[in-house]
């Protein structure tokens, strides 16, 4: 036997000892010799509230929390085991106990002796003294747990528990508490589990019976009998209440007995509104209570319990398994969250209620949205809610990643976490196999699942630049950071990280270069830029802060046994990859660097290279273009730059620097002969995920599209809206197209057959569903106006065809509108009817769009509401519909179905999505009250698609803030707001020079960007929208199609400029299948 394990049998003998009385004392020791020892990771579960006992626990290092639940079922603090021979869990074992009454976590890892549960008890039922005292301590803990439970009780009913001595009873499942038609002795308070309440004559259960509730009052108070059976349905712990307790709630609640005598304390009144149910004010055991229910987005209510005088707030989502839950806590114990242990959704939390994070933590619940291992790690390693905005803007690993096979990020993701390699990801989901165009991303998500929690300590240097140190800790025997660790020890000089921190509420990743590292941190060196995202973020960023690290990667110069000359012709903030080489390689090989920069003052790590200059470690030259630099000053040539290295034999030289200094460097070195060449553009390159350092001499690709690019189709094969072919002609070609795609590898022959056959004799052919999703999809693929072409794959289809009434029609495009909404999180989807109709005449719909504003002219001339509709307002007025005055009043849906006739539908309230739009830096703006509908519906275009118009096929994507704020709201044939806008934010309209206009549209995107963030609302803005179609375009490319488009739509009216696509022609040409528009079925046709 060790030391380590005499001393801990010594630990825990006094331990026990301490337990008993007088002569039994001995047991300690006979209990000892039966302990158990092993060690605990940080998180895990010793003990589950509701589980049976078997064991009792003797802390011998480390840090543990026991919970227990309050009324909503959260876990709450109970207490905190920190001193080394505490017991815990021993009330499992005292009188008549069935199962653990609370929760025990190991809050860090640590090293615990289990005592075997029987023997225990065993010796305490000869120790009367030594039960009496521990079941005292048992009943100060109920009546802890009693003041924790959210219970809505008045001070009356609070008082008369807090005067008795309350005894817990503990029932198994199946075990009766009483039965029809006894006497009535005893009422009870459900502490945890569920009673349910049968009927004695046909056995329904009449109702369950949760925490927080009574049974037997009303039976007890009138003296009477109980009327039903009580039966535990799970393990349940319940407290007798008193006679006090019984009058108090008689008197006070007894109108609102549930059925069988069960009364429910706290139960909200649930609306139909989307987020709030009831909130109501009250008073229990554990203070005044504010307790709120709300009806959440993604189904389910979320109760929330604030304790004014004790500043704690209480959460969980009603219904779910809190027994089964994973628990993950703070370092301090104060915050606490309950996941769903195999999907990692947040089901309760329990935290302080001036915590800064509750808002966005109770958000996690009410959208049943999951933690990832990171966001875990940061919450309960650092104590930080590091999570992103989940409805918001599409980041790199978000939304769709494989449009052509349905992949999303959270599938790969799974993957990822499950150690999945890409070539796995490729295999198990199709993904990257028909265009090419995400296999780029793939590898971004092994990454991400490898990445480290780092807390950061910036220091600023001169020149705008700040060194960032990325603090990951030591190994502390944890087998996952072990791991960590051995990734990031792999770093080698010319490697660079992909860093991602929180801004704005999404995670922004940016790759930099490493030059330096450790066995506990990396470092990096960031040059800040003006209006950079990342850079902002940098500047305003405290030490401690968190970002996510990934596995070191890059280039092989820095591979350990090269031998070969390495020289740096570096600019700038260039010089980085230069600065761990030196750190790194000295005395290992040949280095020489060659550095640009504007000012010697400036120049980040100059004194380093200096110094090694110096000790002959190196060889340096350096090249001041500034004023300040001394003589000479200017831009050196190409020639100085590559002086001497011809001479050098096998070398590598790696060029750093922007692009204009790199171009002239790449064609320099190009024909020299035994010289390995890596060039490295550091600004920021188009596309989501791209690497801006490129290795072998060729720089970052920058072109949307290749110049030599030739499509696999030439133009003259396609069939257009301008140059259709015949009915066979086009489904021929629609249907090779579904099977080269969908179904490769089959032989379309019969297929195409059978189609026809159905054309020559019936003069038309049906797709199957799975065709028309497909024809659906490609459709947006094609359309030139669409800037969101990057997710076409992921259209959903919803197949209407055999609805021919106005009245079934309206259903489906109310499921259409519930569906794609999805709590803001926006699905894009489309529902297409029957393209003839039952009579030949197909049904149509009178609204372009699902959700529009209606728009009139009263008398006065005074225009209300949209002007753009003020055509089909009129039309629809003269059906019969009145307007409210309203100038943001939603138009009714006219239909009409397979008969002809026009219907008049208004939207259900649960189909109404707008957005409020504000501003936090203009209340006058606010007071303007102007808001947009969430989603747009369009619902009058045609669906040309294999020979076959779809003339009613309403399909829906997501808004970009510039269609809203600089069409909608300020075109001058629409809302015209912008003047009204200006003139709310004070500025001075009278002289265009002051740029009136151009401030008061970029703070009207920036209230709609903002508004529908703060909504939860899926919203595209236009810079993330042009580098989605960017790399739409590249995929096509991949795919071997060439891209169309109308520039005027593909162009943002907001900031053009500095869009990729506005010097980037493209053809304007409608390939089939198309959208199309057609001639509203409400006006009269033209006449000839």
């Amino acid at each position: 036997m060790t030391t380590d394990s005499l001393s801990e049998q010594t630990l825990v003998r006094a331990a026990l000892e301490g337990l008993f009385s007088g002569d039994q004392r001995a047991a300690a020791h006979s209990l000892a010799a039966q302990a158990r020892f092993e060690t605990v990771g940080e998180g895990q579960v010793l003990m589950a509230e509701g589980a049976a006992a078997d064991d009792l626990f003797v802390l011998c290092a480390g840090r543990l929390h026991v919970y227990g639940r309050d009324g909503s079922g959260a876990l709450g603090l109970v207490a905190s085991i920190e001193q080394a021979g505490q017991v815990v869990g021993e009330q499992a074992f005292i009188d008549d106990r069935k199962f653990r009454n609370a929760t025990l976590i190991a809050l860090q890892s640590g090293r615990v002796a289990r005592i075997p549960g029987d023997a225990f008890r065993e010796h305490l039922a000869r120790d009367q003294a030594a039960l009496a005292r521990l079941s005292a301590i048992g009943t100060r803990q109920l009546e802890h747990r009693l003041s924790a439970l959210a219970l809505e009780l008045d001070d009356s009913l609070g008082a008369a528990l807090s005067q008795s001595a309350p005894r817990a009873r503990q029932f198994d499942a199946g075990e009766s508490l009483f039965t029809a038609g006894e006497p009535a002795l005893h009422a009870f308070l459900i502490v945890s589990g569920q009673i349910g309440l049968t009927n004695p004559h046909n056995g329904k259960t009449e109702a369950r019976l949760g925490r927080g509730l009574t049974l037997g009052v009303d039976a007890v108070a009138s003296g009477g009998e109980h009327p039903l059976n009580a039966v535990a349905l799970e393990p349940s712990e319940v407290v007798a209440l008193s006679d006090v307790a019984i009058s108090a709630l008689w008197e006070q609640t007894a109108a609102d007995a549930l059925a069988g005598g069960g009364f429910a304390l706290g139960q909200g009144i649930q609306t139909s509104s989307t987020h709030v149910a009831l909130s109501s004010t009250s008073r229990d055991l554990g203070g005044a209570c504010i307790t709120t229910d709300f009806l959440a987005p993604a189904g389910g209510v979320v109760r929330v319990k604030h304790y004014t005088e004790r500043g704690q707030t209480y959460a969980l989502i009603k219904g779910a398994d809190v027994a089964a839950a994973q628990v993950i806590a703070t370092p301090q114990g104060d915050r606490l969250l309950t996941l769903d242990p195999e999907t990692g959704d947040v089901w309760g939390l329990s935290a302080p209620s001036d915590w800064t994070d509750l808002p966005r933590a109770i958000d996690l619940l009410l959208l049943r949205q999951q933690l990832s291992a990171i966001e875990q790690e940061a919450f309960a390693r650092h104590g930080r809610l590091l999570i992103g905005d989940r409805a918001g803007g599409e980041g790199a690993l978000s939304g769709m990643v494989c449009s052509c096979r349905a992949v999303t990020a959270i599938q790969l993701q799974d993957l990822a976490a499950e150690g999945a390699s890409v070539d796995d990801m490729v295999a198990r989901t199709g993904a990257g196999t028909v265009c090419g165009g995400c296999k780029d991303l793939l590898p971004l998500f092994t990454q991400t699942a490898q990445e480290t929690l780092c807390w950061i300590a910036p220091e600023t240097l001169p020149g705008g630049v700040v060194r960032v140190r990325l603090n990951f800790g030591s190994n502390d025997g944890n087998a996952e950071k072990k791991a960590e660790l051995a990734r990031l020890d792999r770093a080698k000089a010319g490697d660079f990280i992909r860093v991602s921190a929180m801004v704005r509420g999404q995670w922004l990743q940016r790759p930099y270069t490493l030059t330096d590292w450790d066995d506990s941190s990396l470092e990096i060196t960031v040059k800040l830029e003006d209006r950079g995202q990342f850079s902002d973020w940098l500047r305003a960023a405290a030490p401690g802060d968190l970002v996510k690290v990934g596995t070191p990667e890059g280039h092989a110069y820095g591979i350990e046994g090269e031998t070969r000359p390495l020289v740096f012709i570096v600019a700038g903030i260039g010089v980085t990859p230069a600065l761990a080489a030196v750190r790194k390689l000295v005395g290992t090989r040949a280095l020489d660097v060659r550095y640009v920069f504007r000012d010697p003052a400036e120049a980040t790590g100059l004194s380093q290279l200096q110094s090694l200059a110096q000790a002959g470690e190196i060889s340096l030259a350096t090249f001041a273009t500034g004023a300040s630099g001394g003589a000479g000053g200017g831009r050196p040539s190409v020639d100085a730059l590559i002086e001497g290295i011809d001479a050098m034999g096998p070398a590598q030289v790696v060029v750093c620097g922007p692009e204009g200094f790199n171009a002239p460097l790449r064609e320099a070195l190009a024909p020299l002969s035994n010289i390995e060449v890596f060039v490295e553009d550091f600004q920021e390159t188009i596309g989501r995920g791209v690497n801006p350092g490129a290795g072998n001499g060729k720089g970052t690709a920058h072109a949307i599209r290749s110049p030599d690019f030739i499509p696999e189709r030439p133009r003259e094969s396609l069939f257009t809206r301008k140059t259709p072919g015949t009915m066979a002609e086009e489904a021929e070609d629609f249907l090779r197209e579904f099977y080269r795609s969908e179904r490769p590898g089959e032989d379309p022959a019969e297929r195409l057959g059978t189609v026809r056959e159905a054309i020559g004799t019936q003069g038309s052919w049906r797709k199957t569903a799975e065709e028309l999703a497909f024809a659906a999809q490609v459709a947006w693929r094609n359309a030139p106006r669409c800037i969101g072409r990057l997710y076409w794959k992921g259209l959903h289809l919803r197949d209407g065809r055999d609805l021919q009434t106005a009245d079934e029609i309206a259903l489906a495009l109310f499921e259409h509108m519930r569906f794609a909404f999805n709590g803001g999180a926006i699905r894009p989807a489309i529902t297409v009817f029957d393209p003839s109709g039952q009579d030949g005449q197909a049904p149509r719909i009178w609204n372009p769009q699902l959700q529009l504003y209606a728009g009139y002219r009263l008398r006065s001339g005074q225009q209300v509401g949209d002007p753009g509709q003020n055509a089909l307002t009129e039309a629809i007025m003269a059906l019969g519909w009145e307007p409210s005055g309203s100038r943001f009043e939603i138009l009714p849906l006219v239909i009409q179905g397979s008969d002809g006739r026009p219907r008049i539908f208004e939207l259900p309230d649960d189909v109404r999505h707008e957005v409020p739009l504000s501003h936090s830096g203009y209340p006058a703006f606010n007071a303007m009250k102007l808001r947009w509908h969430a989603v747009p519906y369009v619902s009058d275009l045609r669906l040309d698609a294999g020979g076959i118009t779809y003339p009613f096929a309403p399909f829906n994507g997501w808004f970009m803030n510039t269609e809203i704020a600089a069409r909608n709201l300020t075109d001058h044939n629409r809302y015209d707001l912008l003047e009204p806008v200006a003139e709310a934010m004070g500025l001075d309209r009278r002289n265009d020079r002051d740029l009136w206009r151009d401030k008061a549209l970029i703070m009207l995107n920036e209230a709609v960007i903002g508004s529908f963030d703060e909504a939860g609302v899926r919203l595209a803005d236009h810079h993330n929208a042009t580098r989605d179609f960017v790399e739409f375009c590249r995929a096509e490319q991949r795919a071997g199609r060439e891209v169309f488009g109308e520039w005027m739509w593909l162009v943002p009216p907001v900031s053009a400029s500095l869009s990729p696509l506005y010097q980037q022609p493209f053809a304007n040409i409608s390939v089939k299948p198309a959208y199309a528009y057609q001639r509203a079925v409400w006006k009269p046709a033209p006449t000839v």
